[in-house]
């Protein structure tokens, strides 16, 4: 979704988002649940804290096109505030070194609530 929001407008890539991902506007969407990490010591599982960060990233930038695109604001909230359950899910201040030493970046970007252009 990341390269559709650079290269449409806030209406086109609306439009195109809800062929690409209907679900995103369901109210039990699975897309929006945070992911469990079992194992922070884990080389594999740590992975699923930069996921949470990514995620939570796209989601802020998903969510400013759409209230650029002036989808209703329930939606909006929905998006932020699932950008926000996954950003604060993810440990990357405090935890094993296997996946606090590069998660920084990640958690900067999620913290990146601009809106992308085209």
């Amino acid at each position: 979704m990341s390269v559709m929001l650079r290269v449409t407008t806030a209406l086109e890539f609306s439009a195109w988002a809800k062929d690409f991902c209907p679900s995103l506007w369901q109210e039990d969407c699975s897309l929006l649940k945070v992911p469990v990490v079992s194992d922070r010591t884990d080389a594999r599982l740590c992975h699923l804290d930069g996921l949470l960060l990514s995620k939570a990233w796209s989601l802020r930038e998903c969510a400013a096109v759409f209230e650029a695109a002036q989808e209703p604001p329930e939606f909006v909230r929905r998006l932020r505030e699932a950008a926000d359950s996954h950003y604060d899910s993810a440990q990357w201040l405090a935890g094993d070194y296997v996946g606090t030493h590069w998660l920084h970046s990640f958690a900067l970007l999620a913290l990146d609530d601009s809106q992308p252009s085209p």
